[in-house]
């Protein structure tokens, strides 16, 4: 009891005599709050750019051996194959996407998948097969890449999709350039502006 009383005094004598001051400065502390959604968006974003280095991999392996023979890809886990051919697929459709956006077409839906704007102009027939392609394949890409996200992430459940699709839909908000249709969380869809 003796011991409490003399550390508490102590305390409060090298608080009142400045000393505590200069002992502060030798110890800095910094204490950040990351929030359930900050988390689950540097998870999703970690995990899609592992990916990516992944298909880089891929793409840089050398496709024939010192003989000239065609070299094997190398073997990866069915889920792992099926996200690095989804992100091939988002690749060679970038420009279709690109220029159906800009043409005011389609847009980032709320729940992380284009859409076609209901303000759409009319298109004629090439163009809609067109588009309905695009839309399948980038969505359906995406659905992998969301699933591959899910099944690799040891903290996320199938019930955690939902999360997910949401926050993949708020990176792909941000990362929509300007002039280009977005979706809110409200349904409301406006133009994207400067940042």
């Amino acid at each position: 009891m003796k011991l409490q009383r003399f550390s508490v005094l102590a305390l409060v004598a090298l608080l009142s005599s400045g000393c505590f001051g200069k002992l502060s400065g030798l110890v800095d502390v910094n204490v950040q709050v990351v929030d359930e959604k900050t988390l689950l968006e540097r998870q999703i974003l970690g995990a899609y750019e592992n990916l990516e280095k992944d298909l880089v991999m891929v793409a840089s392996v050398r496709s024939v051996d010192t003989e000239g023979r065609l070299s094997p890809l190398p073997d990866f886990p069915p889920g792992q194959r099926k996200a690095l051919e989804a992100l091939r697929v988002r690749e060679f459709y970038r420009d279709d996407v690109d220029a159906l956006k800009r043409d005011g077409v389609i847009g980032e839906g709320k729940e992380g998948y284009l859409t076609r704007l209901p303000t759409a102009p009319k298109i004629d027939t090439k163009r809609t097969a067109l588009l309905d392609n695009v839309l399948k394949q980038e969505n359906d890409a995406r659905r992998w890449l969301v699933e591959r996200i899910v099944e690799t992430n040891e903290t996320l459940s199938p019930a955690d999709r939902p999360k997910v699709e949401k926050v993949f839909a708020q990176m792909n908000r941000d990362a929509a350039k300007d002039g280009e249709w977005v979706q809110a969380d409200d349904g409301t869809w406006s133009k994207k502006a400067s940042s």
